[in-house]
Parts: C-alpha cells; structure tokens; sequence
C-alpha cells in the first residue's frame, strides 16, 4: 500500500465562525513584485472545516489540506495556535484593561463636548 503524499499546511486569522461545523480563514503572505520590487501584503479567503466547533473569530490557526468537503472547502482545521481570548487575558494583565477605560474617558468627554456644542440654543446664531 502506498503512502499519501504530504499534505500541505497553512497558518491564518479566523474571520468568520457563523456557519455551522466551518470557519472563514484569511491566509496573509508577503510577495515582493517582480518589477517594482515593492512588499506587497497579499490575503486569501478560505473555508475550514470545524467539526468541535471550537475556533472563534480572532483566533490563529492550523489548517491542513485535506480531499474536498464541500464545493468551497477543502481544508480542515488542526489546532489553534492563539486563542482571541487568550489574548484579551493578557491584554488585561499587562494593563491594557487600565488603558482602555482611560481611552473611554477621554472618547466620553469628547462626545459630550461635541453633543453640548451641537445642542440647539435659545438665540439665533447670526
């Protein structure tokens, strides 16, 4: 019996999480151009498999290819490298929670500000 050959590996963002037991990939690469010589940022939208349903959006992840599933997906989920949340605990034990509520002040002072300014007065402006 033959062994199957090495299936490829991709490493990407998820984007989507509504559709059920599939996620919405996107595959970021760099390329340079072959003329202009310029770093261009390229992404591809792909769709994974997800059986435990277990990927959310903002998650890193493992994908595999895998033989077609579905007319759009041919790629099956691995593991999660970095979970959303997992970053947002971090986040929060760095300070960033601090942070934010300081940016949430000041953007709540601001709107204030601007509606007093918007506000209608008694006398016309001439």
């Amino acid at each position: 019996m033959t062994s199957r050959a090495k299936r490829r590996t991709l490493v990407g963002w998820v984007v989507s999480d509504r559709m059920d037991k599939t996620i919405g990939v996107r595959i970021d690469r760099k390329v340079v151009h072959p003329v202009y010589a310029k770093v261009l940022n390229l992404s591809k939208p792909l769709k994974a498999h997800d059986e435990k349903e277990e990927a959310e959006i903002g998650d890193k992840v493992v994908l595999m290819e895998t033989r077609p599933l579905s007319k759009t997906k041919c790629w099956r989920l691995v593991e999660i490298l970095e979970s959303s949340a997992r970053r947002q605990i971090q986040a929060t034990a760095k300070g960033g929670e601090e942070e934010m509520r300081e940016y949430q002040k000041v953007g709540l002072k601001e709107k204030a500000e601007a509606d007093a300014s918007s506000a209608p007065s008694g006398e016309a402006k001439s």
